[in-house]
């Protein structure tokens, strides 16, 4: 809807009230802005024009705002840190969901607790875990750290495996960042998921999937295999268990975006069952009961026969 009013003076996207004053608009201008939807208030006394969010797919808007969200917040309250799942945000981590309040450690002295959309923590911080370009934000070993606090297991895993997997991280600098907190609340999560990280894994259903098998005692299997035939490579399974025919597949939502892609997993899949190997699918949602573990444990008691391993297998 087109605005009801002569145009706006030049503002940066994301502003304070101090800016839009000194611009020459009105208190009472920049409530009637907030009001109709065309500024949108980030935390108390910041604002982000609207049309400056220009992202169709609604996750990775949701993500663009909150780290907008977080860099307002952190100027709005000198000598905070970002931290946990926001700052794990603005470092390109995957999270499972994006918070609705911007994460930050408190200054010294300064007031904790959950105000007017941001959750302020009083949180050791040495000053080796702190990033402070190009805002005071923790740095990606300790934004892990917190994110297993703030998001418990399976946020760190999926969040981990990227890391890895990226390279950006190594286990030595996340034991290190565990390490250096021994004393502080909440870090079993975070020791736990350490030894659960595989940066063979490839999406965050596979690394979610990792944790569900670790929580219904599932053996671990092996990730991203090389499946063969007699006519030469078939594909790469998600997941195989040694010393079975089972195939494991997590199916995440965007894996098939095309018509032929479903027509050619039938394929790929059927050449895999004449291989005398037995495929089990899942997705999200089979992650929320007991019966997918139950039906892998009772593939794996009652394999059809052993099958020797194969290059890439």
């Amino acid at each position: 809807m087109p605005a009801l009013h002569a145009p706006d003076p030049a503002l940066p996207p994301l502003f304070d009230l101090g800016t839009a004053l000194a611009a020459g608009m009105t208190r009472d201008q920049v409530r009637q802005r907030v009001r109709s939807g065309e500024w949108l208030r980030m935390c108390r006394g910041w604002f982000l024009r609207r049309e400056s969010l220009d992202e169709p797919d609604p996750h990775l808007a949701s993500r663009r705002l909150h780290q907008l969200r977080s860099v307002a917040a952190a100027r709005r309250v000198p000598g905070s840190t970002v931290c946990g799942p926001s700052a794990a945000i603005l470092h390109g981590l995957p999270v499972l969901e994006v918070p609705d309040e911007v994460h930050l450690i408190a200054p010294p002295d300064g007031w904790t607790g959950h105000r007017a959309g941001l959750r302020l923590h009083e949180w050791v911080l040495p000053d080796h875990h702190l990033d402070v370009a190009p805002l005071r934000l923790t740095t990606l070993p300790r934004s892990w750290v917190d994110l297993a606090r703030v998001n418990g297991l399976v946020g760190a895993v999926v969040a981990g495996d990227h890391l890895l997997r990226a390279d950006a991280a190594t286990h030595v600098d996340l034991a290190r960042a565990i390490g250096e907190l021994g004393g502080s609340q909440l870090l079993g999560h975070a020791r736990t998921a350490l030894g659960l990280l595989e940066p063979r894994r490839e999406s965050p259903l596979e690394s979610a999937s990792g944790c569900y098998f670790h929580q219904h005692d599932v053996p671990p299997p092996q990730w991203q295999v090389d499946l063969f035939d007699d006519d030469g490579f078939i594909g790469r399974a998600d997941c195989t268990w040694d010393g079975t025919r089972l195939v494991g597949e997590a199916d995440g939502r965007f894996k098939y975006l095309a018509p032929d892609d479903l027509y050619r997993e039938k394929r790929r899949e059927d050449r895999i069952r004449a291989t005398g190997r037995y495929v089990i699918r899942w997705g999200w949602t089979d992650l929320q009961t007991d019966r997918l573990a139950r039906r892998i444990l009772a593939a794996l008691e009652n394999p059809t026969r052993s099958v020797a391993r194969t290059p890439g297998m």
